[in-house]
């Protein structure tokens, strides 16, 4: 004896579906250099691409794609899952002193061998401006898309159907 999944089981296993093959035609298509590392993946692999672009493909991938899977998947206009202003004061008040730490951080990192072995997309980062702060704005882009998949898309988008704890720890 089958069960047939319902229409509601269906949008819920198309979105898990959604986020599985996102993160990994993200891997595949914005992170070769990972790939190549690894032996068993390394066929995959077309050897890196250059940070920005793989930066703007992870948002894409990992933020667009999501968003407007949100729509027909998870019955709910992508900026309920997080896009929204919330509390814009104690936003305005992160924003502004976490964007300059990170990008402090960032910038004193920049040229660091240290460092570029643990983040290779930033092996080519230097202090200088022309190269530093194109590549701070795209990192930002991707960590945006980055955000929206994990925090938003699974963690805010799957809550009501797994509860707070399964959809924090399945993101």
């Amino acid at each position: 004896m089958t069960a047939t999944a319902t229409t509601e089981e269906v949008r819920w296993r198309g979105a898990l579906g959604v986020a599985v093959a996102v993160i990994a035609v993200n891997w595949i298509v914005a992170r070769p250099d990972l790939l190549a590392e690894t032996e068993q993946l390394s066929g995959l692999a077309s050897g890196p691409i250059p940070a920005e672009i793989a930066f703007l493909l992870s948002f894409v991938l990992l933020g667009t794609i999501p968003a407007l899977a949100a729509i027909p998947l998870l019955k709910v206009k992508p900026w309920e899952l997080g896009l929204g202003f919330g509390d814009s004061k104690f936003g305005l008040i992160m924003v502004s002193v976490g964007i300059p730490v990170a990008v402090a951080a960032a910038f004193v990192g920049a040229g660091s061998p240290a460092i570029a072995t643990e983040y290779p997309l930033g092996s080519g980062l230097t202090r200088s401006a022309a190269v530093f702060i194109p590549y701070v704005i795209c990192y930002g882009i991707y960590y945006l898309g980055f955000e929206y998949l994990y925090r938003g898309y699974l963690l805010l988008g799957l809550e009501s159907r797994l509860g707070g704890v399964r959809a924090n720890l399945l993101q």
